[in-house]
Order: C-alpha cells, then sequence, then structure tokens
C-alpha cells in the first residue's frame, strides 16, 4: 500500500461519510421530528483523526493484503468489517450520545457492526482502487469525525440506534454496488 494521494476524483469518496450522515439525518429529522436534526460540534471532527489515522495502518495497511492473499478481496473485506465491528464491542457503549444504551444496546451493537462492516467494504474499496493508504485514513477520519460533529445529541437509546442502522444502510447501498460491479482479480 503506497502512502500517496491520488487524483481529485476520490475526494467524493472520502466526503461520502459526512454527506450521508447529514443527508441521513436530514431525512429522519423531516420524518421523525426534530430530534434528529444534525448537531455541529466542530471540534468533534478531533475524535476521527487518530481513530482514522491509526486504525487504518492496522486495518488496511496491514488486515486487507494479509487477507487479500488467501481470499477474494471482495470477501475480506466483508469479513474484515465484521472482525472491525467485533473489534469495537469493549467500547460500544460509550459510543454515540445516548451512552449508556441500556435495554437498546444489542439493536445499537447491531447498527454499528452493520454500519462499520458498510463502510469497511468502501475503504477496502477505495484503498484497492487508488493504492493508497491515506485514503482509507481520511475516509475513516470522515466518517468517525462527522458522527460526533453532526450526531443528534438528544436521542433516546432507541433512536440513536434507529439512525445508525439508516446511516449503515445507506453504507450498505454503496457497498453492495461496489460488490457487484467491482472488478474481482487482484490487482
Amino acid at each position: 500500500m503506497q502512502k500517496t494521494w491520488p487524483g481529485s476524483r476520490w475526494y467524493a469518496v472520502v466526503l461520502l461519510p459526512t454527506g450521508t450522515i447529514v443527508s441521513v439525518l436530514l431525512i429522519l429529522r423531516t420524518a421523525g421530528g426534530s430530534v434528529f436534526a444534525p448537531n455541529f460540534f466542530p471540534l468533534g471532527f478531533l475524535f476521527g483523526v487518530p481513530a482514522g489515522l491509526c486504525e487504518e495502518i492496522g486495518w488496511t495497511g496491514y488486515a486487507l493484503p494479509k487477507l487479500s492473499a488467501i481470499m477474494p478481496w471482495k470477501r475480506a473485506s466483508v469479513a474484515l468489517g465484521v472482525l472491525w465491528g467485533l473489534w469495537h464491542l469493549p467500547v460500544i457503549d460509550a459510543l454515540g450520545a445516548a451512552s449508556p444504551h441500556g435495554h437498546w444496546l444489542p439493536a445499537f451493537t447491531v447498527a454499528f457492526i452493520t454500519m462499520v462492516s458498510g463502510l469497511r467494504v468502501i475503504i477496502s474499496w477505495a484503498a484497492r482502487n487508488t493504492r493508497s493508504l491515506p485514503v482509507a485514513q481520511m475516509i475513516h477520519v470522515a466518517s468517525t469525525g462527522s458522527l460526533v460533529v453532526f450526531g443528534p445529541p438528544r436521542v433516546t437509546p432507541a433512536q440513536e440506534a434507529l439512525w445508525y442502522a439508516a446511516y449503515g444502510i445507506v453504507l450498505w447501498i454503496v457497498a453492495a454496488f461496489i460488490l457487484m460491479r467491482a472488478d474481482p482479480r487482484p490487482q
């Protein structure tokens, strides 16, 4: 994996999580009420920086190439996404605005794993096509940072599970499109 930045068309992929989070919250605000209105906490973006920069060294820089050597990259990216979600289990109840999640913790956990596994497919595809670790890092930074910047602060645990699930479903729609259309051959 190179440490270079590819052409500018990949900025759209880097900004995909931010646009998706805001769009999902605006739709939910319209359908479900003002509690889903996106917050604006600019310093929250800093939460994404260490997570994105450090985690992607292991997930994209190390684990993805190792898994892709023994299975097709598409399967490797999905498997890695599930592992990534499970890796967060020790801290998952501390994530989000509505922690602790109480009896909604199982729903939030499923929504969180759905979200990160869809995001992992997108990150893996982008890294594979650009051969760039920084692209993977910036997508991760954008998602984690945007969850903190725009996450609605007054949601209940049930509402938080709902909006994370909605974000995850949209990411999986994008991921499914990628998995159906991307070249399966190794690069």
